[in-house]
């Protein structure tokens, strides 16, 4: 798919880059939202199985955001206290 290589390189470079230019949450917040816009757009002009693909991809992508938020935060809690 054509989200893959958006998502994996800034994915990786999160991981894994000492450089302080970018904060690792900022490129998966650019990397998770510059992927659901294709995917959205992309099931505009999908028909049939393909826009339902497209659409559990996003769905899986924003949950899993979402997740990574919620955890994200739950550390950051429990680390103040």
């Amino acid at each position: 798919m054509i989200v893959i290589p958006i998502l994996g390189p800034q994915l990786y470079l999160a991981a894994t880059d000492g450089d302080d230019e970018f904060a690792p949450r900022t490129r998966v917040r650019t990397a998770v939202g510059v992927s659901l816009f294709l995917l959205l757009s992309f099931s505009g002009v999908a028909g049939g199985t393909d826009r339902t693909l497209v659409g559990l991809l996003a769905a899986g992508l924003l949950i899993g955001y979402l997740a990574s938020e919620g955890v994200g935060g739950y550390r950051s809690t429990r680390e103040v206290v």
